[in-house]
């Protein structure tokens, strides 16, 4: 009887200490799953306010900063004749334009803080900064439309001289207003930044515009 109660409590012992490892595994699988399941939720979030192409804030980034934030100037900067590039030198060509002027303008706006910079869409490129850090706005679009004209880009080889236009404004809603700006100006080949003010009266002409 004794040896029997022996091996029944040693049995026992063992099967309760595989009973207690496998209950710290699945402890241990837990734990790792829930923080697996939070990573992915945040690089999913993160993903989503982010540019693939460029490693930029996107549209969705920048419309809830603009929500979170007040007295903000947008600086909307166009690269001109994209589709040209695009066509003439290929999709890939373009893609790598894209790449390089997204770091070029990180590079140049990097001397500013609290500065937000964002791929819009297509060729289009915002920078968002706020009014008591900026002095004048003309000296940031001058800053970054040098920065493009004095130093061509080498894409595949190819020496490319980017020509951009830039509107700013500090109107709301920004990007309606800077996008007026920016249309106005891209019709005039001797000017390439414009900072929008009301009595341009921009939203009259584009009336006028729509109702011939």
């Amino acid at each position: 009887l004794n040896s029997v109660r022996k091996s029944f409590f040693k049995e026992d012992e063992s099967e309760l200490r595989e009973i207690k490892y496998f209950s710290y595994l699945l402890i241990i699988l837990y734990f790792g799953s829930l923080g697996m399941i939070i990573y992915f939720l945040i690089r999913s979030e993160k993903d989503a306010l982010t540019d693939r192409l460029t490693e930029l804030g996107n549209r969705k980034a920048y419309e809830r900063k603009i929500r979170n934030s007040e007295r903000l100037t947008l600086f909307l900067v166009n690269i001109n004749k994209f589709k040209n590039y695009n066509d003439f030198y290929g999709i890939e060509a373009g893609d790598l334009i894209l790449i390089e002027t997204a770091a070029r303008l990180s590079s140049v706006c990097s001397v500013y803080r609290d500065l937000h910079l964002y791929r819009l869409g297509g060729d289009e490129f915002g920078i968002l900064i706020r009014n008591d850090a900026l002095q004048n706005p003309e000296s940031i679009a001058r800053m970054i439309l040098e920065a493009f004209q004095k130093h061509p880009m080498r894409i595949k080889n190819i020496e490319i001289t980017l020509s951009l236009s830039i509107a700013a404004s500090t109107h709301l809603p920004l990007l309606e207003t800077a996008d007026m700006a920016l249309k106005s100006i891209k019709k005039d080949r001797n000017k390439d930044f414009i900072l929008y003010y009301s009595e341009l009266n921009l939203l009259n002409v584009i009336k006028t515009n729509i109702d011939k």
